[in-house]
């Protein structure tokens, strides 16, 4: 193998095509410093496949790409082809070649990468490949750039084995050993999935048997359950329909009452609309009138404001005469100065435009002879792009249906393990489900364990309203009774006062009323005397002894006549009354100690005797009616106490069935989320069914796709032949043409320069005629707009102000008129509003005590319908469990199992316990009968399986056994000849002295390190490390010489290695080299003019152009 050229183009500082030649023998490349010359060292690594930008001198991979200088852009592309020559047959067949290879690597700076071997794609693991065997690669020891020496020498023991494997040609070995073992670690992780897999189904076998048994059991409890669970359905059923049917009846009634009751309210209701839209409708007309005399008063406010304005303008307008003419003749002086101007500049632009015209012509032309050429190119271009899209889309699924391939045995045992969880999970599931139902079933039993209680105790609440209804009637009854004699009573003592007052009138008048009564008087009538003797001293006054003088003085004053005595006289009274003669002469005839007295109906006496005897009737008709009233007051306090005791038990019902209904509803809560959960375990169940099938299906087509995939294969290969052909031919066409056109987009480019420029002085020249033909326009029409303006203010605008103002101070005064007229119309309807106020609030006041009593009725209609629903909603929810339950309607078989007389507690006892028995059969596989059978046929698949899988292992183990019985071989070979001509190579190098190579760990062939021992004549045997800079550079030199002695490398690039050295070991150098070539071609960057010497061919690297790199040969004559 040799190299032949190298072509670059837009990596780093060779921005334009260059090709570099590789003669035979030794090639030197000179320049100065930072010419580019390490660049090309840098292009070759590259090709041969280096990957990190560090080790190209740059912080990433775009640094590879031309950045630009101050003349050139930057390009977008990087490229760089490596042509070889001298290849083996099997190269040759492999890339279609018969002598040369021609390898590219293209980097843009959008991130995409291209590889190419012959204008092939490619990877870069193909080109890696082809090296294999050479001793060459990106970082081999053929290639050493300025400060190599030291890392190679400074290296550890494993990193100098790698230049090792690299002269052993192992590196390939190495590279398959990673497949191999890659491969078996797949081929281990599939066997442990099947481990795994058959463990698995081994323990859902054993687990099904006893799953069978469990299911028997379970069908049995589930019809004794279902029979015990109909019956308590039917009877609570039938209790719910009678009671529905009683509230029904009762609710009609309400019904009737409150329509009656909402007509009444509907009709007031209208009134107070009517009422309220006369108000609106006044209101807005208020609003209208408001509206109107705010409108005339902002109107009078703005013409006084233009009155004013225009008595401004006025004394303003002289002033502004002479600032305009002043103006005009500024502006007339301008426009002079800019026609002088523009005139120039249009003499000016004439002379650029033919420089213009004739570069435009010369650049359209070219450009037409540039887009013929690449017309034609984009014509094959379309062709390759068509042959490549074609190729990469063969090659592609190629590569898919070989991986395809590979992967059908894992996607079949990926998917055998997706069926077996699956069926787990479903197995799983079915448990959950059966939990779920028998925990419902527990939660509606329990519930209808509670609304039974519930109705229970609501015939209680019933039973004890209607109890308080009868008291309310008999306290009603009482009450009324009760008022009654009150108000007899307050009758009666209202005629007690009366007759009392009419008493005291007549007994001393009116004159001595009041004091009498603060002195609290009586009558003599009022102690016991005898009867007759009371007629003759019936308006006698008794008065208090302690009262006398008071009395006596009082009485000085009076005019009445009054019979009268004091308290302490009264025995004496007594004493003279006994010894009187009396004697009845005839009914109202009295003879009297010999004077008769004869009384009649107008005697005072008389007339005050009759009216005690009224007072005393009437004071024993209050006793009794008091007597009575007492009686009265204690039996409704009873029936009171009753009530109240009455109405404290109905609190503590409605407190039991808030606390039931509490109960039922976090049971219905409960029941509705079990519902939802079920639901979900379900949905669930019916996904893994569909899921099992669908894997059951993939499988089915792996295995049919397997066989149509290998009948595919063979025909893409035969048509990815026929492409690669067809490429070549016209990628020949493509390069003629590119050549072509580059070279006269050159061209191109320099005319544009030049057209751009001139170009850019007519643009500046035009934008400055703008310029000023904006401004003298801009003058023109402003000097024309001043004398318009100059002309209208001294003929029109002062005339026009003066009319204005005369109108406006007419407005002024008609305006006023209307608002004064406004503001009392507006008066007149604020108090019709007030009027139509008072209406609305005495209908609204009946309204109100209206809705009170339509709402009374509404809330005890809407509490009997809230209990038709509470019943009805009972009644439903038994319909639909049952219907959930068992899949039949209830109204069609309840009265098969209603009974009247049943033990209700003892069937749900039975119900329970069988429900436990069920629970404690745990989850249930309602399949396990099926899955058995399934089971048993999976077990002996996968048993295949595992033992198809260690085979595998078996025989990917004997490879790896293989390479690294070749692996050791190999290097041991080679270790032993490199250390050979390492010791011979040391003493021409330094003259005489002692060198060893040596392994680091013998017994560990395959990895083990190696170690460099030298002996310079004269020192003693040490590490190379401890030598000096020129020892190290020549020490690095012999172990290079050493391995080319071994296996010559096809190539060898040295980057300033003589820099250190003497003169004296200069020529013992290129001694060595010059051996060397003769097997090997070698490139030296060099500075050093001996080493100049012995180069055949002779590269420099110059920067005519600053940051650009053109290459100029010469060959060497001898």
């Amino acid at each position: 193998m040799k190299f032949k050229k190298l072509i670059i183009q837009g990596f780093k500082s060779f921005v334009d095509k260059t090709v570099i030649d590789f003669p035979d023998g030794i090639t030197c490349i000179v320049g100065p410093n930072g010419s580019g010359k390490s660049n090309i060292l840098d292009a070759i690594r590259w090709i041969l496949g280096e990957q990190n930008p560090k080790e190209l001198r740059g912080s990433d991979m775009d640094d590879i790409i031309f950045a630009g200088s101050e003349k050139r852009s930057q390009s977008n592309v990087a490229s760089v082809t490596l042509v070889i020559s001298d290849i083996s047959e099997e190269l040759a067949g492999k890339w279609g070649s018969f002598s040369e290879i021609e390898i590219t690597r293209k980097y843009y700076r959008d991130g995409e990468r291209e590889y190419f071997i012959n204008n092939k794609r490619c990877k870069l693991k193909d080109i890696r490949e082809i090296f294999f065997d050479t001793g060459l690669g990106a970082r081999s020891i053929s290639i050493i750039e300025q400060g190599k020496v030291e890392k190679i020498i400074s290296a550890s023991p494993e990193e100098i084995r790698v230049f090792f494997d690299e002269a052993a040609g192992i590196t390939r070995f190495k590279e398959k050993k990673k497949d191999a073992e890659k491969r078996l670690e797949q081929a281990k992780e599939n066997l442990n999935r099947v481990k795994d897999i058959i463990s698995e189904v081994k323990e859902k076998y054993d687990a099904l048997y006893l799953q069978v048994e469990k299911l028997k059991n379970y069908r049995e409890l589930k019809i004794r359950r279902d029979l015990l669970d109909k019956t308590i359905y039917a009877y609570n059923y039938h209790s719910s329909i009678i009671q529905y049917q009683e509230l029904l009846k009762k609710n009609d009634e309400i019904q009737i009452k409150l329509s009656s009751s909402i007509y009444e309210y509907e009709n007031l209701k209208k009134q107070e609309q009517n009422l309220k839209d006369e108000i609106s409708k006044l209101e807005t007309e208020l609003r209208d009138k408001n509206n109107g005399v705010l409108s005339i008063t902002e109107e009078i406010g703005g013409i006084t404001s233009e009155v004013s304005v225009l008595q401004n303008n006025i004394t303003t307008a002289e002033n502004a005469k002479q600032h305009m003419n002043e103006e005009i003749n500024s502006i007339t002086n301008r426009l002079r100065d800019l026609s002088l101007m523009r005139e120039s500049i249009v003499k000016f632009q004439d002379e650029i435009k033919s420089v213009v015209e004739t570069k435009r012509a010369e650049i359209a032309e070219l450009e037409n002879t540039i887009e013929e050429l690449v017309n034609q190119r984009n014509e094959y271009k379309e062709e390759i792009d068509v042959n490549r899209s074609r190729f990469l889309d063969i090659t592609e699924k190629i590569s898919k249906i070989r991986s395809n391939i590979i992967k059908h045995e894992s996607e079949i045992n990926r998917l055998n393990k997706d069926i077996s969880r699956l069926e787990n999970e479903k197995s799983n599931i079915l448990g959950e489900i059966s939990k779920i139902e028998s925990l419902i079933t527990d939660l509606k039993i329990k519930r209808d364990i509670f609304f039974n209680e519930q109705m229970i105790i609501q015939d209680s609440y019933t039973r004890e309203k209607e109890i308080i209804n009868k008291i309310d009637e008999d306290l009603k009854s009482l009450t009324d009774k009760l008022s009654a004699l009150k108000v007899t009573k307050s009758t009666r003592e209202q005629q007690l006062k009366l007759i009392e007052a009419e008493v005291k009138k007549q007994s001393y008048g009116d004159e001595l009323s009041r004091y009498f009564d603060e002195n609290e008087l009586s009558l003599l009538l009022d102690y016991e005397i005898d009867d007759n003797i009371k007629k003759f001293f019936g308006d006698v006054v008794v008065f208090k002894t302690s009262n006398r003088k008071d009395v006596l003085d009082k009485l000085k004053g009076i005019k009445t006549d009054l019979k009268f005595v004091f308290e302490e006289e009264l025995d004496y009274l007594n004493g003279r009354v006994s010894t009187f003669e009396f004697e009845r002469i005839d009914e109202n005839i009295l003879r009297i100690n010999g004077i008769y007295y004869k009384s009649g109906s107008l005697d005072k006496a008389e007339y005050i005797i009759g009216m005690k005897k009224e007072i005393v009737g009437i004071k024993d008709d209050i006793k009794e009616i008091s007597n009575n009233i007492a009686k009265f007051d204690s039996e409704l306090n009873e029936i009171k106490k009753i009530k109240n005791e009455k109405i404290e038990y109905i609190k503590n019902i409605e407190n039991q069935l808030k606390e039931l209904d509490k109960s039922m509803s976090n049971i219905d809560i409960h029941i509705k989320n079990n519902n939802g959960i079920r639901d979900n375990l379900i949905k669930r169940e019916i996904t893994i069914k569909k899921e099992i099938n669908f894997c059951t299906e993939e499988l089915k087509k792996i295995e049919e796709g397997r066989f149509r995939d290998a009948q595919q294969l063979e025909e893409l290969s035969k048509l990815q032949k026929e492409l690669e052909e067809e490429y070549d031919g016209i990628k020949s066409r493509i390069d003629y043409y590119d050549d072509k056109i580059e070279e006269l987009k050159e061209q191109l480019s320099d005319l544009k320069v030049e057209y751009s420029t001139q170009l850019e002085k007519l643009n500046s020249s035009r934008k400055e005629q703008v310029h000023i033909d904006k401004e003298i326009t801009s003058a023109t029409t402003k000097m024309h707009h001043l004398k318009d303006r100059l002309t209208k203010l001294m003929t029109v605008d002062i005339n026009n102000w003066m009319n204005l103002l005369k109108i406006n101070r007419e407005k002024l005064n008609e305006l006023e008129k209307n608002r004064l007229m406004m503001i009392d119309e507006k008066r007149l309807l604020e108090q019709n509003i007030l009027d139509k106020n008072e209406q609305l609030k005495s209908i609204s006041s009946e309204l109100e005590d209206k809705m009170k009593h339509v709402k009374k009725i509404e809330q005890e209609f809407q509490n009997i319908k809230i209990r038709i629903a509470q019943i009805k909603t009972g009644i439903e929810n038994l319909e639909n469990r049952y219907l959930e339950k068992f899949n039949l309607p209830i109204r069609d078989e309840y009265t098969e199992f209603f009974k009247e007389t049943i033990n209700l507690n003892e069937l749900k006892n039975e119900l329970l316990a069988i429900e436990n028995r069920i629970e404690e059969l745990g989850p249930l596989n309602m399949a396990a009968d099926q899955e058995y059978l399934e089971i048993e046929e999976r077990f002996r698949f996968l048993s295949g399986q595992k033992e198809d899988i260690e085979n595998a292992i078996e025989g990917i183990n004997g490879i790896i056994d293989e390479i690294d019985a070749k692996t050791i071989e190999s290097f041991r070979e080679t270790f032993l000849d490199v250390r050979k001509y390492f010791k011979e190579i040391f003493k021409i190098l330094f003259g005489d002295g002692k060198a060893e190579i040596s392994l680091a760990n013998e017994s560990d062939i395959l990895n083990t390190g190696v170690e460099i021992f030298v002996q310079p004549p004269g020192k003693r045997l040490q590490n190379m490390t401890l030598l000096s800079g020129g020892e190290k550079a020549m020490t690095a030199c012999v172990l290079l010489f050493a391995m080319f002695l071994y296996k010559p490398s096809p190539f060898c690039f040295l980057d300033e290695i003589d820099a250190p050295l003497d003169d004296a070991n200069i020529g013992r150098f290129t001694k060595i080299v010059q051996e060397l070539s003769s097997k090997a071609q070698f490139v030296i960057i060099t500075h050093n003019q001996k080493t100049m010497e012995v180069a055949d061919y002779l590269y420099g690297v110059t920067m005519q152009e600053p940051g650009v790199s053109k290459i100029v040969s010469v060959k060497m004559g001898k």
